[in-house]
C-alpha cells in the first residue's frame, strides 16, 4: 500500500457565543481536515490545526510523501524531518 494522494481542506466553525480570553475574543475556530488516499483505494481521514499556513505547509509536504507505506509513521516522521 502506498500514499496516492494527499488533500488538505481548512474549515472554519463558528461558535455559538464568543470566547472572551486574555488574548482577545473568539468567535469561531479554524482546523485543516486531511485526506490521505492509498493506491488500493483506502482513504484515512484525519484534522490538524490551522487553515491556509497549513495547506500551504501540507503542499510542500506532498511530493515527499506520495509512494510511501501509510503504515510506517516512523519513516514518514523522518523523512519530514530531515526534509526541512
Amino acid at each position: 500500500m502506498k500514499i496516492q494522494d494527499i488533500i488538505a481542506t481548512p474549515v472554519t466553525v463558528p461558535m455559538e457565543a464568543p470566547l472572551r480570553w486574555s488574548m482577545g475574543v473568539e468567535t469561531g475556530t479554524t482546523r485543516t481536515l486531511l485526506r490521505l488516499i492509498t493506491d488500493e483505494g483506502l482513504v484515512g481521514i484525519g484534522e490538524t490545526y490551522g487553515g491556509e499556513t497549513t495547506v500551504h505547509a501540507l503542499q510542500f509536504a506532498k511530493p515527499f510523501l506520495i509512494g510511501m507505506d501509510p503504515c510506517e509513521v516512523r519513516l514518514i516522521v523522518n523523512k519530514l524531518q530531515s526534509s526541512a
